[in-house]
């Protein structure tokens, strides 16, 4: 596959991640770690800059997310991080910078 090429800026891709812990339609971490992984393995191939994981579908979003969101997004982001060079992102809805700070220094994430 050709590099996605937008007049030389990078491509940061965005993985929405389905209802995590607590929330309605919860699929299950198992289904939630598989869609992750086949999403990552299809970004590898179309040569995107990095990845961006984000908690989109935790409706309703909360000023700061529960604990136990916390821990499954760094969990989730520690497999990310083991299956893919990328630099990895982390968007935690409805900003909650402390949190994706967090999670990024846990995980040894790159950032530019």
């Amino acid at each position: 596959m050709p590099k996605l090429n937008y007049n030389n800026k990078p491509v940061i891709w965005m993985i929405h991640l389905p209802p995590l812990i607590w929330y309605k339609w919860y699929p299950w971490e198992k289904v939630i770690i598989d869609k992750m992984l086949k999403e990552i393995v299809v970004y590898k191939e179309w040569w995107v800059d990095a990845i961006m994981l984000e908690n989109n579908y935790d409706v309703p979003h909360e000023k700061e997310v529960p604990t136990e969101i916390l821990v499954q997004l760094t969990k989730l982001a520690y497999i990310a991080r083991w299956n893919t060079k990328l630099p990895l992102w982390i968007c935690v809805l409805w900003n909650d910078w402390k949190a994706s700070l967090s999670i990024l220094y846990k995980n040894s994430c790159i950032c530019w």
